[in-house]
């Protein structure tokens, strides 16, 4: 396995400690990089990435700290590609990017592993090929990717969870921000709902059925593929929503 020293690229007082080893595996090229990015902690985190998974999570550290594993077809493939740290006015962006090579996301994978200070909020996370996972964070945000699961747990807020193909299992604490959306075309939907919420929740399925699990909705109406009704005041609404899969909604552990 050759090692060598890569420079991270952060920009607007970023910095980064970063190690690289690069590997290969048959025909696939593989690197794995560390990055130890400064950031304000008033900022949350946006990770933007196109082919890979994403998981974020919190750690004790003052840092936001990045695992990174690129794979991809050669060797200039995957140097041709890097992870960057940069804060910006509104949040600290994590962002895997090209050097200029039109749609390099087609050839390497760029699975990303966050750890964030506790105290920092996860405001975005977008794929759109790999499954994202948002854990024990001050804030689950708005989750995306187009192929792959969504999994949202233990976080303080919680905004949106969506794919096409792919699960959704998520954690909704109380209180609500404003309206949120949790949804996927192709899979399954498990969602747990905080009973303090006030929100007006409307769950549906095409191909499937929609369950309550020890989770007591005021004037709820109740059939195979839809379910519907009202936590506390039902100031936001809730929707909850498949095409092909299963709907399970249950009440979250306090």
């Amino acid at each position: 396995m050759h090692r060598r020293a890569l420079l991270a690229s952060v920009t607007a007082g970023a910095t980064a400690a970063l190690a690289g080893c690069t590997g290969l595996l048959g025909d696939e090229v593989v690197r794995n990089d560390s990055h130890a990015f400064e950031a304000s902690g008033d900022s949350p985190l946006d990770v933007r990435n196109r082919n890979g998974d994403v998981a974020v999570g919190s750690h004790d550290g003052e840092q936001v700290e990045v695992d990174v594993e690129l794979r991809g077809p050669s060797d200039d493939a995957v140097e041709g590609v890097s992870v960057t740290g940069e804060q910006r006015s509104d949040a600290f962006v994590v962002a895997a990017q090209g050097d200029g090579t039109a749609e390099w996301w087609t050839s390497v994978s760029v699975d990303l592993s966050i750890r964030v200070p506790a105290a920092m909020a996860v405001e975005r996370v977008r794929t759109r090929n790999g499954d994202v996972e948002v854990t024990d964070v001050a804030g689950g945000g708005a989750c995306r990717t187009e192929n792959g699961q969504v999994t949202v747990r233990d976080v303080e807020t919680f905004a949106s969870a969506a794919t096409t193909n792919g699960d959704v299992n998520v954690d909704v604490p109380a209180p609500l921000d404003g309206d949120a959306t949790i949804e996927t075309v192709n899979g399954s939907v498990d969602a747990s709902l905080s009973p303090d919420l006030d929100a007006t929740v409307a769950a549906s399925t095409t191909n499937g059925g929609v369950a309550l699990h020890e989770l007591q909705l005021a004037d709820a109406d109740v059939n195979e593929t839809h379910v519907s009704g009202t936590l506390g005041d039902g100031t936001h609404g809730l929707s909850v929503e498949t095409t092909n899969g299963h709907v399970d909604l249950r009440a979250l552990e306090r």
